[in-house]
């Protein structure tokens, strides 16, 4: 029998008391009173905080000091050591507890493939002092994931609250769907209606309240009729349609938050003209709006006019004129030119030295801290340092004074696998009786042109041409029924809007026909269609396997391809123009399964905003004059995410018609701008327009017309070159250098975002120290998934922390059971029916900030000294110290990161850089192992320790002081901003005031001068919450060290 009180004499703590476990001090424990004898040993009870208990040896313990607290020096000279994972626990907390500068919060967060070149707009909106940016990328290259990642940005980095996107009303359901899917953002179409009402709510609840919303211009547009109101004070007698004066409030918005955390405006372009309605709503919107998104393809070096007008939108009082614009573009380009200089193997010094001379004349750029200390690393960067350059380059980047506002991505920048393009041309030969009908068609339609040579009149008589080209069969049939389509409908589909849009000024006339015509069409047309035979070859001889996507632009040809092919037993998806939203999407998901549809017949309107990718067949069936329909056509399969490597572009070419020469004289020699086609799109259109007056109003031979076609070709070409030499000679807004990208390929390969398996590695530690008897259940139900069952304790707390939550991501959260993965990779390989009951989560699901908050609140138990040992391909074998801070700089804007440090243990041992550093302490965390027994030299590890602690310091007033200059440059912008917004309102407020007296309004003049005072004191408390919140705050704080063995 044991005799217990001679144990309880043996045993040095009372029961209660907090004990420390040698082999992992990471996990402290409580003594419970118990213990007993095994063998030789005495074994003693310990209760931990997640509720567990177990028996340790005696030996192993020692009564935790009580003012030991977490203190490393302590730890270090004591020689407790806690594990890997106390290190791995201690790095995921600090990068999800908090908004550390150098993490991209957003990188492997979403369903979505990773490229590159897709975080920079993300980057520069993270440094942007604005808040404001165009992305202006070509078609094809994922702008609306740019976009939906720099709101996952600002969701981890300010716990943004409302998003509003506006959008063309064909693509509403494209966004709610990618955001919904690939984000789980519980994003929703809402009317003008919703809208208001949500702003009612928002100024009911106050900034806590939260949507995502998407909304359409036509459905927020006020009537061009008021928009001389909008200036006008939100009064209760000011008239005004409700869309009119919601727009009047928000753009005199009085509420200390604002009423969109980011407000995205895709297709921008729209807004270009400051006339419109569309303008002036993006003006309203924008206006008190915290960030703005300007996304569209419409290309910087396009139109002058037309950027300043997107730029106005994002930054009315840095743009506020056409001139200030242009002085701007000038002094702009020699920051430009340093990029480029330095983004050069060897450096450019010739150019470097050009553009820093341009670049001190500048009244911009000469007189800001920045510049000066670009100077001063300039000194050093002939040494060779690559680092030294990349600081270089972050200076110049911050230099450009228009970088910070426009991101622009071209194809040829992107670094990846592209697929090539093949053209393959189906020569036609028509019958002699097609011939015959075709060729009166066009001889009709020159003939009425002749007598009437407007544009809009050819355009209008140009209808029956186009549809004879497009199927004449299908034409014939209407002939025969005395009835044509909309003819607004056929040319916006064959021509675009930028060729065809403001010609219609008249009723449509389809009274065209001629009695010749009529006795063409007792012939068969359907029986004997040449073009439709060649169709079937294609898809049955030539490309008997694939999937194919079929445009055509007259709406009565895809429903005789329709017909005729359904009869031919080929399946078939269509969507034009008139098909519903949610139907076109329903076709595109049939198309899209590898069991559905063969075929997918379309319209260029109904293929707006949908993503082909994963068909590599494009057939043109007829052939739109402008060349940017056509290349519109292709960019629905040629875009990112194509894994193709060859694309088949299907083009079909009847033998002696007009068509036939404006395929061999314009659209093959344009070929090879083909991904340049949209920097060009209104020159283009009106050069078309030009064109087909031309041919059609004047009696010309087959030679004249293809030496028309010929001269239309160069303007184009010519023009495109203009546009490839302006990018390429970096004369544009942006740098054509790779920094941000190598940046953030760079950052990527450091770890510096939330990893999938830093987020497992963090659940299972926390639910096996909070709430053991919880069951997580690896691969299960496949690979790279996680099963979790909860306790009933752990249910009832994240329970009440999502009570409130009504988000997709929270509802599989309040069972009991539930499926995650935190990989999408993992998902990706599931098959659907599977792929439902798994839910992808990541660090801003409610289930992690669920842990943090708890892990927040107890985080004074995690240990933070570990011992680690690992094989490393660079580093010498030895003992080194580790030791990590974190960082906080506080001005216009919070910057917080993590700083590592490396010694060796041996004499005079080496001090590695912070980048060096950390790159080894991301190598530990993913292959480090425990080192169970450590038996390096204490004295050594302490005084490395020491020598780490000074070096940090060190570097930390480096750091300081190159925070301070983004800071004063920050306040020397925001300043110009608030000063700019309030003097216009003071401005219109005087005017108005003005006004009243004039008109002996002066009942009114009280309202009008409070109006005005409140402006002017809300000028003044702006200035002065700038001037307080510029002055520093900063803060040093010691986060983990601890030692590792370099083995063999």
């Amino acid at each position: 029998m044991t005799d217990e009180n001679s144990i309880n004499d043996v045993v040095p703590f009372s029961t209660g008391d907090w004990v420390i476990d040698r082999n992992n001090p990471g996990q402290p424990g409580q003594y419970t009173g118990l213990n007993r004898r095994t063998g030789p040993h005495i074994m003693v009870q310990l209760s931990y905080p997640g509720g567990g208990m177990s028996y340790r040896p005696l030996f192993c313990l020692e009564k935790m000091a009580q003012a030991q607290g977490n203190a490393i020096d302590q730890r270090l000279n004591a020689g407790h050591f806690g594990k890997v994972r106390d290190l791995k626990r201690l790095i995921t907390y600090e990068k999800l507890k908090g908004t550390l500068h150098e993490v991209i919060y957003s990188m492997e967060a979403a369903q979505i493939d990773f490229y590159p070149y897709q975080f920079k707009p993300v980057l520069k909106f993270i440094n942007s002092p604005t808040e404001r940016l165009i992305i202006a990328d070509e078609v094809g290259l994922g702008k609306t994931i740019e976009s939906a990642l720099i709101w996952m940005e600002l969701q981890a980095r300010r716990q943004a609250q409302r998003l509003l996107v506006v959008c063309p009303k064909i693509l509403a359901e494209k966004w709610r769907d990618e955001l919904r899917t690939k984000f789980i953002f519980d994003a929703r179409i809402v009317e003008f209606a919703d809208l208001e009402q949500e702003i009612v709510d928002l100024k009911r609840n106050g900034p806590s309240h939260s949507f995502i919303l998407i909304a359409t211009y036509t459905g927020l547009r006020p009537p061009r009729s008021e928009l001389r109101l909008l200036n006008e004070p939100p009064d209760e007698e000011t008239p005004g349609a409700p869309k009119t004066k919601f727009l009047r409030e928000l753009l005199h918005w009085t509420h200390s938050y604002d009423p969109f955390d980011l407000v995205i405006f895709d297709e921008a372009h729209y807004m270009r003209n400051p006339a419109t309605t569309t303008f002036n709503l993006g003006r309203g919107l924008a206006a008190n709006a915290g960030a703005v998104l300007c996304v569209s393809a419409t290309p910087v070096n396009n139109s002058n006019t037309d950027l300043h007008s997107l730029l106005r939108l994002t930054d009315e009082s840095f743009f506020e004129s056409q001139g200030l614009f242009e002085e701007l573009l000038a002094a702009n380009r020699p920051a430009v030119q340093a990029m480029n200089a330095m983004s050069r193997t060897p450096t450019d010094d010739d150019m470097l030295r050009n553009a820093v001379e341009g670049m001190g004349e500048s009244r911009f750029i000469s007189q800001s801290p920045l510049f000066k200390r670009f100077l001063d690393l300039l000194r050093d960067v002939d040494s060779g340092d690559k680092a030294i350059l990349a600081k270089c380059q972050d200076c110049a980047e911050k230099l450009n004074l228009l970088g910070g506002y426009v991101n622009r991505t071209r194809r040829v920048q992107v670094k990846e696998n592209r697929p090539v393009r093949k053209s393959v041309v189906l020569a036609v030969e028509y019958r002699a009786e097609e011939m015959l009908l075709y060729q009166a068609i066009v001889q009709l339609v020159q003939k009425k042109c002749r007598l009437d040579s407007r544009p809009f009149h050819v355009f209008q008589v140009m209808g029956l041409q186009l549809r004879a080209a497009s199927c004449l069969p299908a034409l014939a049939e209407e002939i025969r029924r005395g009835r044509l389509g909309n003819l607004d409908d056929l040319m916006d589909e064959a021509m675009g809007e930028d060729v065809y849009d403001g010609l219609s000024e008249q009723e449509q006339n389809n009274d065209t026909l001629e009695v010749g015509i009529a006795n063409l069409l007792s012939y068969n047309f359907e029986e004997n269609d040449s073009k439709y035979q060649e169709l079937k070859k294609l898809l049955f001889e030539m490309m008997p396997d694939e999937k194919v996507v079929i445009f055509a632009f007259y709406r009565p040809t895809l429903a005789y391809l329709r017909r005729r092919l359904m009869a031919d037993d080929v399946n078939i998806s269509m969507i034009h123009g008139d098909v519903p939203n949610d139907q076109r999407w329903e076709e595109i998901e049939r198309f899209k399964d590898p069991r559905g549809p063969r075929v997918l017949l379309s319209s260029e309107v109904g293929s707006e905003g949908i993503d082909l990718q994963f068909c590599r067949v494009v057939v043109n069936y007829d052939l739109p004059w402008n060349p940017m329909r056509v290349e519109q056509r292709i960019g629905r399969i040629d875009r990112v995410g194509q894994q193709a490597k060859r694309l088949s572009i299907v083009n079909f070419k009847i033998r002696n018609t007009i068509e036939e020469r404006l395929y061999d004289r314009l659209h093959s020699k344009l070929e090879r701008f083909a991904n340049s086609l949209g920097d060009l799109e209104d020159v283009i259109g009106k050069e078309i327009q030009n064109l087909t007056v031309e041919l059609f109003s004047k009696e010309l031979t087959p030679e004249e017309e293809s030496r028309l076609m010929e001269q239309s070709a160069r303007v184009i070409e010519n023009r495109l070159i203009q546009v490839q030499a302006l990018e390429e000679s970096g004369d544009a807004l942006i740098a054509l250098s790779d920094y941000l990208q190598n940046k953030i390929e760079e950052d990527k390969g450091k770890g510096r975002y939330i990893q999938p398996g830093e987020l497992e590695d963090y659940l299972s530690d926390f639910f096996e120290r909070q709430f053991q008897g919880c069951e997580i259940n690896e691969n299960t139900p496949a690979d790279g998934c996680l099963n979790i069952r909860l306790t009933y304790e752990a249910q009832t707390s994240l329970s009440q922390f999502i009570r409130d939550d009504r988000s997709i991501s929270a509802r599989p959260l309040r069972q009991k059971e539930f499926n995650i993965s935190f990989r999408r990779d993992a998902l990706q390989k599931l098959p659907l029916n599977q792929r439902r009951s798994v839910h992808f989560v990541n660090h801003i699901s409610p289930l992690i900030r669920w842990i943090t908050k708890i892990n927040q609140e107890r985080s004074h138990n995690f240990f933070n000294v570990s011992a680690l040992q690992i094989k490393h391909p660079d580093l010498p074998v030895g003992d080194y110290c580790y030791r990590i801070e974190r960082w906080r700089m506080e001005g216009l804007s919070r910057r917080e990161n993590l700083a590592y440090g490396i010694r060796s243990l041996d004499p005079g041992g080496k001090i590695y850089s912070i980048d060096e550093s950390e790159s080894t302490i991301q190598y530990l965390l993913r292959y480090g192992l425990d080192w169970e027994y450590v038996n390096c030299d204490i004295a050594k590890l302490v005084s490395a320790h020491n020598t780490l602690e000074a070096d940090l310091a060190a570097n930390f007033d480096l750091a300081i002081k190159d925070f301070e200059v983004d800071n004063h440059t920050a306040y020397q912008i925001k300043v110009q901003r608030v000063q700019g917004f309030f003097d216009r309102r003071i401005t219109q407020d005087q005017q108005r005031i003005e006004t009243l007296r004039l008109s002996g309004k002066h009942r009114m003049i009280p309202a009008a001068e409070g109006r005005l005072k409140a402006a002017q004191n809300n000028k003044e408390r702006r200035l002065n919450e700038l001037k307080e919140k510029v002055e520093l705050d900063m803060e040093q704080v010691q986060v983990a060290a601890g030692v590792f063995r370099v083995i063999r």
